[in-house]
């Protein structure tokens, strides 16, 4: 399914709905949320709504995530509405740069508060017994240390 998430039609209702990397596609507070409201559309009450945003403490140092498959290009005071830039690397492969827009957390909970969402909490990342096993703990330090992206958990009431 290809769809404007601002304007997405009912289909729901659905117990949970995941929105990875989907805010930071809001060109504007608005559309951040109309975004909301299409989730509050297709949630239950009682549902719930999964997402992420980058991490206010984010690493500006760069190449600072690049062993983790990611690399950030953002300025030093990242401000609401600021393009930030991200290249992904997959083995031998790099995309091309992408962008995305940054959010602050005061303002994605205030849209999606707007939209009929509520009991907005954070989720950090825990590594898991696989990564561990993988890669060995240290592997993991900086990226634990600076985390990216900040998981969010929200209800619709």
């Amino acid at each position: 399914m290809v769809g404007d998430a601002a304007a997405l039609d009912p289909l729901g209702p659905f117990d949970f709905v995941v929105g990875m990397h989907l805010l930071g596609y809001a060109a504007s507070r608005d559309a951040l949320v109309q975004m909301g409201k299409s989730v509050a559309r297709n949630v239950r009450p009682g549902g719930r709504f999964i997402t992420e945003i980058l991490h206010p403490e984010v690493s500006r140092t760069p190449g600072y995530y690049r062993k983790y498959g990611i690399e950030y290009f953002l300025a030093d005071d990242l401000r609401d509405g600021d393009e930030v830039g991200f290249s992904l690397h997959l083995g031998n492969t790099t995309t091309p740069r992408l962008t995305a827009i940054y959010w602050t957390l005061d303002t994605v909970a205030s849209a999606l508060a707007e939209a009929g969402l509520a009991d907005l909490r954070r989720v950090n990342p825990e590594l898991s017994p696989q990564g561990r096993t993988q890669y060995g703990t240290a592997f993991w330090d900086d990226f634990m240390r600076k985390l990216p992206h900040l998981f969010l958990d929200c209800t619709k009431p």
